[in-house]
C-alpha cells in the first residue's frame, strides 16, 4: 500500500512532534550507571598495573638472587670464597663511608 503525499506528510509530522523519547530521569540513570562502570574499570586497570609491577620486581629479585648464588658457588668451587668475602666487606665499608654521613652509622643517644 502506497501512501499519498498528504498521508506521508502527516506521518512525518506526527513522528517529529511526538513525545516519544527518553526522559531526563532515564538519561541520568544511564549516565550514573556508565560512570560507575567506568570507575570500576579504571580501578581494575590500576590494580592490574600494580600487580604487573609487583610480578616484574619479583622476577628481577629472583634473577639477582640466582646470579649471586651462582657467583658464590663459583667462588666456593674455585677456593676463593674467603678472599671474595673480605673484598666484599672492604667494598661495603668504603661505600658506607662514601655515601653515608659519618653519624648515620652511630646509634642515637636515645638508643633508637
Amino acid at each position: 500500500m502506497r501512501r499519498s503525499p498528504k498521508n506521508l506528510y502527516n506521518f512525518i509530522r506526527r513522528r517529529i512532534y511526538s513525545s516519544a523519547g527518553f526522559t531526563l530521569v532515564e538519561l541520568i540513570v544511564v549516565l550514573v550507571i556508565s560512570a560507575i562502570l567506568l570507575g570500576l574499570g579504571a580501578w581494575g586497570l590500576l590494580a592490574w598495573h600494580d600487580h604487573s609491577e609487583y610480578i616484574k620486581n619479583e622476577e628481577t629479585a629472583r634473577t639477582l638472587f640466582l646470579a649471586a648464588q651462582s657467583a658464590l658457588s663459583e667462588s666456593d668451587s674455585l677456593g676463593r670464597l674467603d678472599s671474595d668475602f673480605k673484598t666484599i666487606e672492604a667494598d661495603m665499608a668504603s661505600i658506607d663511608e662514601t655515601y653515608l654521613p659519618a653519624d648515620a652509622l652511630k646509634p642515637d643517644a636515645q638508643g633508637i
